[in-house]
């Protein structure tokens, strides 16, 4: 694995968790835990466990912990959203013929005849 390939590995998930903070979309952390998955395990194939970038990808699985799981810790203090409350009969009927009283008499009033 070439410094190059190891940069875009580190880089690439980085940035697309700071983007991720920043516009605070979550979508974008669930790419960079791919991403720090990919790294990860081209670490393990490619080192033994007597090579520092061995242990780095085992802080990389964290990491990818961490962002699969920025559904949890992202909301930053937002309600839960809650069930909306159910009308009744009445308010039901209420809302109907509000929305039924704009179409009463349309018909005549399209022809221009006034009931």
């Amino acid at each position: 694995m070439t410094s190059m390939e190891l940069s875009i590995g580190f880089i690439f998930p980085v940035v697309l968790m700071i983007i991720g903070y920043w516009k605070e979309e979550v979508w974008l952390f669930y790419v960079a835990s791919v991403g720090w998955l990919v790294t990860m395990a081209f670490l393990f194939n490619n080192y033994t466990s007597a090579d520092f970038l061995y242990w780095i990808a085992w802080l990389l699985l964290g990491l990818s912990i961490v962002c699969a799981t920025a559904q949890l810790w992202m909301n930053k203090g937002k309600p839960l959203p809650t069930q909306p409350e159910e009308e009744t009969i009445e308010e039901i009927r209420e809302n109907r013929s509000k929305k039924l009283a704009g179409l009463r008499g349309l018909a005549h009033r399209i022809k221009g005849k006034d009931y």
